[in-house]
């Protein structure tokens, strides 16, 4: 009993993360993607939103797309976008606030939830995001954080920068 529980728990989640992340062929829900954070090993991250207007209390769906320029097949392991990605808002005076939950580091995470995305080719999420009412309103950078891996080696993509205001 206690297996046919843990198998369909399992098969539960690998339909939800693929039901939450996206194939690079659909369209962009945010605004065109123009702007990517900085390449690492040939490989950017970029971030994009519909409405840069946030309301406190509020949740919002955030584009993330990685795009593969290098030579080499790369893994990116996502199960819960939610939390997989790292978002963060920096105000004015350079404080920084993380607005994703932590993620889940079990030891399944690793072996059941890597995507590959192949040389020249890229993946979309979607990750939704609850702004917190202890930020306060205002003017904020935001910004997206992924790792990824390549030939044994991980790295940290850092996204382009969104201005946003909250509300």
């Amino acid at each position: 009993m206690k297996i046919k529980l843990f198998y369909a728990m399992l098969m539960m989640n690998l339909w939800a993360g693929t039901c939450i992340a996206q194939p690079n062929n659909l369209q962009y829900q945010s605004k065109e993607v123009t702007k990517w954070g900085n390449a690492v090993e040939g490989v950017q991250l970029s971030v994009g939103l519909t409405n840069n207007v946030i309301v406190v209390g509020s949740t919002i769906t955030l584009s993330a797309q990685i795009k593969n320029l290098s030579t080499n097949s790369i893994t990116v392991y996502v199960k819960n976008p939610r939390s997989d990605f790292g978002v963060y808002v920096t105000n004015k005076s350079g404080k920084v606030f993380k607005i994703s939950p932590e993620p889940d580091n079990s030891a399944t995470y690793a072996i059941v939830f890597p995507i590959s995305i192949n040389a020249g080719e890229s993946h979309v999420w979607n990750i939704p995001v609850t702004v917190d009412k202890d930020i306060e309103p205002g003017n904020y950078a935001l910004k997206v954080t992924k790792r990824f891996g390549e030939n044994g080696n991980y790295f940290e993509l850092v996204s382009n920068l969104l201005e946003v205001q909250i509300k």
